[in-house]
């Protein structure tokens, strides 16, 4: 989102490197983006000459680099095409690998790419440090958003009861949801035909949830409902009592949920894994998730005493109002655009160049 609200000040083109299979399911927003998109190669020169001959026709000003293993390479060729062009890395995950080797490798990407960077955007500053930990350029914290135009007016909650809760998000191994399920099943047998949590989302761990919640034949406690479309999904979820930001501990403590902000943005309650990312949204921008660890007795412990006590209703309206400034819109008008003015301030006629946004 971040291009399709930079294109509302300056030119902005989109080069997409993409397998033929991911190109069928991408959507491309409408004016003013212009996307070019090429096929994913493996080879990195052949990579790099799709982008350079998208470069030769627009001219950029600026290159937006998204974090990617090999990112010193895309940078040492991308300024020395152009040396006056200013390049911004953006950095939106932390660093994830499992050998240390690889691990070591794509931090010293990372701490050469920079000499070469202008500026970097981190959602989080704690997951830049997992790429850089002593960054020598400036750096400006660019949160994780949402478009709160999408989401219907809030609704008006009469019931302090949670009943029906939903969680939504990859179901990737690593993303260890079969710890939720286990856990839910488990609090459902404290409260037998009274809560359910419904699952939106697909990942390579799909068939091996679908097969635990059989084993326990809890159909009608824990459902997947599989992959569903964004626009359909913002409608939904009001439906819901509460939202489950579930976030594993041991890889994605630092990351706070998107999903914790559209539950915000829908008007339901939130309950979050007790993370250091969820926990630096309530003490730094006003929220108010209800934690809960994600061990199975302090689990339990936390979800019974809110579904036999209740919520109170002004949780729900103080996390809306601080998830206002977690639009796009806002976010990129107060962080993106004074840095992108910046660099264009080193042109004539900055408002009037081209962006070249590389992913």
């Amino acid at each position: 989102m971040v291009p399709y609200y930079v294109s509302k000040i300056h030119d902005v083109v989109v080069h997409v490197a993409l397998t033929e299979e991911c190109q069928e399911h991408l959507t491309i927003l409408k004016d003013p983006l212009f996307y070019i998109v090429t096929s994913k190669s493996s080879d990195l020169f052949m990579h790099l000459d799709s982008i350079f001959k998208t470069m030769q026709r627009f001219k950029p000003h600026i290159v937006y680099i998204y974090s990617r293993p090999n990112i010193y390479e895309f940078v040492y060729h991308i300024k020395h095409y152009n040396p006056r062009q200013k390049i911004i890395i953006d950095v939106r995950s932390p660093l994830l690998n499992n050998s240390e080797i690889a691990k070591k490798k794509i931090m010293a990407s990372y701490s050469q790419a920079q000499l070469y960077a202008d500026h970097i955007f981190a959602c989080d500053y704690a997951i830049l440090e997992t790429y850089l930990p002593k960054p020598r350029k400036p750096v400006s914290e660019l949160p994780i958003g949402i478009d709160l135009h999408h989401f219907p007016t809030m609704k008006n909650m009469h019931t302090k009861r949670l009943r029906n809760f939903v969680f939504v998000g990859n179901l990737h191994r690593r993303r260890k949801i079969s710890q939720l399920i286990q856990n839910f099943i488990d609090l459902a047998s404290v409260f037998p035909n009274t809560i359910k949590l419904d699952i939106y989302g697909s990942g390579n761990d799909e068939s091996s949830l679908n097969d635990l919640i059989r084993s326990h034949d809890a159909k009608n406690i824990v459902e997947i409902k599989g992959f569903i479309e964004h626009d359909i999904l913002f409608t939904i979820l009001k439906k819901y009592d509460a939202g489950i930001a579930f976030v594993p501990n041991e890889i994605y403590s630092v990351a706070p949920s998107l999903k914790s902000l559209e539950y915000a943005a829908a008007g339901i309650f939130i309950m979050a894994s007790d993370t250091i990312g969820h926990r630096k949204y309530n003490e730094l921008h006003g929220f108010q998730f209800h934690l809960f660890p994600n061990e199975k007795n302090e689990f339990l412990s936390v979800f019974k005493n809110i579904l036999n006590n209740g919520i109170e209703n002004d949780i729900i309206d103080i996390n809306y109002k601080a998830v206002q400034k977690f639009d796009w819109a806002y976010i990129v008008d107060t962080v993106v655009h004074p840095v992108l003015d910046r660099l264009c301030g080193h042109f004539t006629n900055s408002f009037d160049q081209i962006t070249a946004i590389e992913r």
